[in-house]
């Protein structure tokens, strides 16, 4: 599960903004090169929750998460930016939006439905819950779309029908009626927002050129097809991989017998997507222990064992490579946020 260096570089110019130096942030959050030709460079979900937790830390604004796209360009996010400006109504750039959100997050996706009156619902969802929900990344997808069909259409007052969010409603929900305007419903069972019939048909106002999108369309279509191929053989590794971490680190060899592949096999196919096994499974033990930390029910002994961990202080100094911190003070300085 990676964030793309665009959404990532909107946290760090938001935080600029403000006048904070994200230096520091910079150096701890590095990316990854791009898998695919095409790509941008990454950097893995946790990290992204855990960058967007500073954020908050840093800001002392728990609603941070809805801010950080007001300054919205869609020439900031390459191909993918440009096919949506280029789209021919704002229900055709929800849906290049839907079809290839696939490249900018992975492992999310936004579904499209019609409400029956032609309103169109947007919902963000998680395709793999390894990490788990964070509500500032929900409040960043969703006021993302807000910000973009103001940015498209050039109605910068224009409000949703409705915003709903699956996590509960904080103490503070001042941000929320202001940013998003329009009735909220928190707890729902899924986060997403409603936009109006008579918006959705509505034209691009800053783009619009067919010629243009054609060309931008094939393109994506062929990164597309290269991510989705090579990301199901690292999806299923993963899923094998969490599902072995309980009985104690993984092996290359068991793997490969799951899959009824050979060692070189299977790890020519990782290097082809910038993957070796052992790094594989350090990012997914390193998820795993920032979703693990964030739930109390887990004494930090279970949470060594859960992630294949002889013992806690395998999984103390593992930790301390990752975050740069113990895990009981990570976890104390979560649980405050």
């Amino acid at each position: 599960m990676v964030v793309r260096k665009p959404i990532v570089d909107h946290v760090y110019r938001y935080l600029q903004r403000l006048g904070i130096d994200t230096a520091s942030l910079i150096t701890r959050f590095r990316f990854d090169p791009p898998e695919v030709e095409g790509l941008d460079p990454a950097i893995a979900m946790a990290d992204f929750y855990q960058l967007l937790e500073e954020a908050v830390r840093l800001t002392g604004d728990g609603s941070v998460g809805l801010k950080i796209y007001q300054k919205i360009d869609s020439a900031d996010f390459g191909l993918y930016g440009y096919a949506i400006q280029n789209s021919s109504s704002i229900r055709h750039a929800m849906e290049v939006n839907a079809r290839y959100h696939y490249m900018m997050q992975s492992d999310t996706m936004m579904e499209l439905e019609d409400d029956g009156e032609d309103n169109l619902s947007c919902t963000y969802k998680l395709l793999d819950h390894e990490v788990g929900e964070c509500r500032h990344d929900v409040d960043l997808s969703l006021s993302a779309i807000v910000y973009t069909v103001r940015h498209l259409s050039g109605q910068q007052e224009w409000a949703p029908l409705r915003a709903t969010f699956t996590f509960a409603q904080p103490e503070d929900i001042s941000a929320y009626q202001e940013i998003m305007a329009c009735p909220l419903e928190f707890g729902a069972p899924k986060s997403s927002v409603l936009i109006s019939s008579d918006m959705a048909k509505s034209p691009i106002e800053i783009g619009g050129d067919e010629r243009l999108f054609a060309i931008l369309d094939k393109n994506l279509q062929q990164i597309m097809d290269s991510v989705t191929e090579g990301a199901e053989v690292v999806k299923t590794v993963r899923q094998l991989v969490v599902k072995s971490l309980g009985a104690g680190s993984p092996s290359i060899d068991d793997i490969a017998s799951q899959l009824c592949m050979s060692r070189r096999s299977l790890q020519r196919r990782l290097e082809a997507e910038g993957f070796s096994f052992k790094e594989l499974v350090e990012d997914i033990r390193r998820q795993l222990a920032s979703r693990y930390l964030g739930n109390t029910e887990y004494p930090l002994v279970e949470v060594a064992f859960l992630l294949g961990y002889s013992d806690l202080s395998a999984f103390s100094r593992a930790f301390r490579r990752w975050y740069g911190e113990p895990p009981q003070s990570y976890r104390n300085n979560r649980l405050a946020i």
